[in-house]
């Protein structure tokens, strides 16, 4: 392009000679790029594609040069590899956030070498360990517990080379303070021999755990305390808490002179104080408990009982700990304290002791002992709401502990007491309390037992209060009988979850036979034959006759007539030399009677009666003949019913069906009589019908001495002790001995009778019945007067009978019916 110069000298003449022209001055290197740059500006300027090009593109080397910059500034070099061993220097070193996260990132290495895969745990159950020392109380234990596990799995994984010795001390320091002292024990023997640096509180450790164990090895225990006295290089401090540790041993020894000279030895006035005075109280309550026992015992022995124990109770109430929350001096100085109280016989000293004790934390050693003596004191002075209750939060306490360890008691001393408490409960018939404890027994023995005591328990209460039954009247004796065949329910709900506890053992038949028995006797006849049907698909051969003719009486029971008598022939068939066929064939007549087959209910009892082994003298014969002389009755029999029942009378008068059989002897002859007389006229022998109509006197003179004997008999007794057969007899009595002195044409005694009868059941709707019985018998004397005014009174005393009487219970009609048949009656 043309400069400004250049175009002013073309504006010149065209003419002018060039030569006189100034020459050009020669361009600068500056100004040889000013130019072309000047160029490319006006250029772009023209072109906007260029100038855009050009933009992005200083843009991207800006930013690229930038971003180097940037890059080169924040660059660090690529982290190490975690380490096992780096992690290990980490925890050594006390840093503990950095140990963590090494041991946390190796854990997760999926290329973790098996020598090291222990590492990583033993760092996090140290680490929890070192934790655990800064808590108290259940916390405290917890994370030891936690810190177990940890160290445990790397003890099964493999610890570090050269960590075993240090592994293996610190676990088994875990689980003692976690209360795994079984473990413990096993761990520390082997960490005893390998480990220099911890030997003495491995020992320490040790003869804790000998201590602890039950039985407690205090032999030893011992031992060990004087290895652990016999070494030289004992730091001061800990030498101090061996002796009080051996003092303690000797102790529990019984040894509490020796005790005595070993803390002597003890100069720690600080840490171990309140070890020493606990164990110095301990000494003089020995000492007072030795006097108290002697036995020429006087007014100043008991003196100085008393002195040394309250000696003992001063001398343990300053006892003072550095940290008795970990220590528990504090709680076994309250304990010790109890004890003493309960030495000179202060019982509510010793129990408000006690309270202050399960305030603090009753699932520690102390807390847990606590609630046994509370128990066993409230029981023996007669407390025994509070002893259950005692003995029930000790045992579900002690269902929480995975091993239970406790220097004041043990689990067969526990056992021993709450069993004999059970069994005390049991025979004072305290039954509710007795089932309230079984019912916690589960964590102390097994649970088949436990549940077993429970069930033995409410069988035992419901007999009893059916056997007291007995003795009451019918009223108040049945509603005894219903709540003694509740228990026994009961029994039958427990029996049945022993058998459910006890499915794969071998006495699990047994369990359902007396579930069903306990069922049985309760009246639970739906549930008698689901036991029962269990208990023989299980045991085929054991009970199984017996068990069948229980299945029978419960079928039978409900109404089951034709399983019923199935149940009785296949005992009968399957099992004849059975002795439950006799039951079973004296029952299988109740079903036939029931079904309406009397010659196969008859064949069944003559089978017994008749069999070669049964004998009068057993209760299957006796009952046979009882029920043979019933059957012939019903049957009409009159003779063969006379001859049986009179034979079973003459046997057996005072069986339970002896009242029975007077009274249907006595109906018999009646009515043998009355069929007798019947038949006379179609006699053609005149002497045939007077010896007939002697027999028929005689008939029914026999009779009317059974009925009047029934009717003295059961007149003496009062009715509220009777049953309710019983009374149905006594009222039919009487009103058949009207009836029989009728048949006897003797008028006067036949009215005496009924009159009797109207008055004895003034009130009820029997009365009606004895007034139109008065009424027929004045009209057999041609009195139709004095008949009119009987039916009278039987109208009036219609409407003084009250509306709820039991009519058709006792009568053969209703309210209404009676009153249309008296107005029909008087309308003759």
């Amino acid at each position: 392009y043309p400069t400004a110069h250049t175009l002013h000298l073309m504006a010149k003449e065209p003419h002018e000679h060039t030569d006189d022209l100034p020459k050009p001055a020669k361009p600068s290197r500056l100004g040889g790029l000013i130019h072309p740059l000047r160029a490319s500006v006006i250029g772009m300027v023209r072109d906007p594609m260029r100038l855009l090009l050009l933009l992005a593109v200083n843009a991207a080397l800006v930013g690229g040069v930038v971003g180097t910059a940037i890059i080169r500034h924040n660059y660090k070099p690529p982290p190490k590899p975690v380490t096992l061993d780096a992690a290990l220097k980490a925890l050594d070193a006390g840093k503990k956030a950095e140990a963590r996260r090494m041991a946390e990132k190796l854990a997760a290495n999926e290329n973790l070498s098996t020598d090291d895969w222990g590492g990583p745990d033993l760092i996090v159950g140290a680490l929890t360990a070192q934790a655990s020392e800064e808590l108290t109380d259940r916390p405290r234990v917890e994370s030891f517990k936690l810190a177990a596990l940890y160290l445990e799995r790397a003890k099964d994984r493999g610890f570090p080379a050269g960590r075993e010795a240090a592994g293996l001390y610190l676990l088994g320091k875990c689980l003692m303070e976690a209360g795994r002292i079984d473990s413990a024990r096993v761990v520390l023997e082997k960490a005893l021999p390998i480990n220099a640096d911890h030997k003495a509180e491995i020992r320490t450790l040790l003869i804790d755990a000998w201590l602890n164990v039950y039985p407690p090895e205090l032999k030893k225990a011992l031992a060990e305390s004087e290895r652990l006295l016999a070494d030289d290089g004992l730091a001061a401090l800990n030498r101090q808490q061996a002796l009080v540790q051996h003092a303690d041993i000797l102790m529990r020894l019984d040894r509490p002179q020796e005790c005595g000279a070993i803390l002597d030895q003890v100069t720690d006035k600080g840490l171990l104080h309140g070890e020493a005075a606990l164990l110095r109280g301990r000494i003089l309550l020995a000492e007072g408990r030795a006097l108290k026992a002697s036995a020429n015992r006087t007014k100043a022995t008991d003196e100085l009982v008393r002195e040394k124990i309250l000696a003992a109770v001063e001398t343990i109430r300053n006892a003072k700990g550095p940290n008795p929350a970990i220590r528990n001096v504090a709680r076994q100085a309250m304990y010790i304290g109890a004890l003493c109280f309960l030495a000179i016989d202060e019982k509510a000293t010793a129990l408000a002791q006690m309270e202050r004790i399960l305030k603090d934390d009753p699932e520690v050693p102390e807390g847990l002992a606590t609630l046994f003596l509370q128990a066993e004191v409230s029981r023996g002075m007669g407390r025994h709401a509070e002893a259950v209750k005692a003995y029930r939060h000790l045992l579900k306490s002690y269902g929480k502990i995975e091993e239970f360890h406790n220097p004041w008691i043990n689990v067969p001393q526990m056992r021993a007491a709450v069993l004999g408490a059970i069994n005390e409960y049991v025979a004072a018939e305290k039954y509710e309390t007795a089932i309230l404890l079984s019912q916690s027994l589960v964590p102390l023995i097994p649970k088949e037992a436990a549940f077993q005591k429970t069930a033995e328990i409410y069988k035992t209460w419901g007999e009893r209060i059916l056997t007291q039954a007995e003795s009451l009247p019918t009223d108040r004796g049945e509603a005894l009988r219903k709540q003694g065949r509740a228990e026994l329910r009961q029994a039958g709900d427990a029996y049945r979850t022993v058998a459910q506890a006890a499915f794969t053992s071998r006495k699990y038949p047994d369990h359902l036979w007396n579930s069903a028995m306990a069922y049985f006797a309760g009246h639970d006849f739906k549930r008698t034959i689901e036991a029962l049907q269990a208990y023989m698909h299980e045991d085929a051969r054991g009970r199984h006759a017996q068990a069948l003719v229980y299945l029978g009486e419960s079928q039978l029971s409900l109404g089951a007539t034709e399983n019923a008598l199935l149940s009785f022939t296949l005992c009968i068939e399957q099992h004849p030399r059975d002795l439950a066929v006799y039951r079973a064939r004296l029952l299988a007549s109740t079903a036939a009677v029931a079904r309406g087959d009397l010659p196969q209910a008859e064949k069944f009892l003559l089978d017994n009666l008749n069999g070669e082994q049964l004998t009068p003298a057993s209760k299957e014969w006796r009952e046979s003949l009882f029920a043979l002389g019933e059957l012939l009755h019903a049957a009409g029999r009159y003779p063969e019913a006379i001859v049986r029942l009179d034979e079973a009378l003459n046997r057996y008068p005072k069986a339970a069906q002896a009242t029975d059989a007077r009274y249907l002897l006595a109906d018999g002859a009646r009515r043998r009589a009355l069929a007798l007389r019947d038949g006379l006229g179609k006699e053609i022998s005149s002497a045939i019908r007077a010896e007939r109509a002697v027999e028929v006197h005689q008939l029914l003179i026999e009779s009317l001495a059974a009925y009047e004997s029934l009717q003295e008999t059961l007149g003496r007794r009062d009715e509220r002790d009777m049953t309710e057969r019983e009374k149905a007899l006594l009222r039919n009595a009487r009103f058949a001995i009207g009836e029989t002195y009728l048949d006897l044409e003797r008028y006067p005694e036949a009215l005496r009778a009924y009159q009797s009868a109207a008055n004895h059941y003034a009130a009820g709707p029997e009365a009606l019945d004895a007034y139109v019985r008065i009424a027929n018998v004045y009209r057999r004397m041609d009195k139709p007067a004095e008949a009119r005014t009987s039916l009278e009174q039987a109208r009036l005393a219609l409407r003084r009978i009250p509306a709820n009487a039991p009519f058709e219970a006792t009568t053969n009609y209703n309210r209404k019916q009676w009153g249309d048949l008296l107005d029909r009656l008087c309308s003759l």
